[in-house]
């Protein structure tokens, strides 16, 4: 759909991915628990979703297409989440 709105592909900038990369590193190095992991992949689903959120609220206007898989991915973040309690 990005394609197709002549959007294309955005790559993170490239020192925030480098500062991504080396602090999960770092925690995993740390303590490389099933906990930190699940802990990780939590807030990053819940930044996810709040991006999701953002954008769904600010692009009303958008296609029904788009919204629908706006809403399917928010989705599928929340129930990652859910499924990544028990390791909390």
């Amino acid at each position: 759909l990005l394609n197709d709105a002549g959007e294309g592909d955005k790559d993170p900038n490239l020192m925030a991915k480098m500062m991504s990369k080396m602090q999960t590193d770092m925690k995993m190095t740390s303590n490389g628990s099933a906990k930190e992991a699940a802990d990780i992949l939590t807030k990053g689903c819940n930044m996810g979703m709040k991006t999701l959120a953002e954008y769904m609220n600010q692009y009303r206007s958008a296609s029904d297409e788009a919204q629908n898989l706006c809403e399917k991915l928010y989705q599928l973040e929340d129930c990652m989440v859910d499924e990544l309690r028990v390791f909390l």
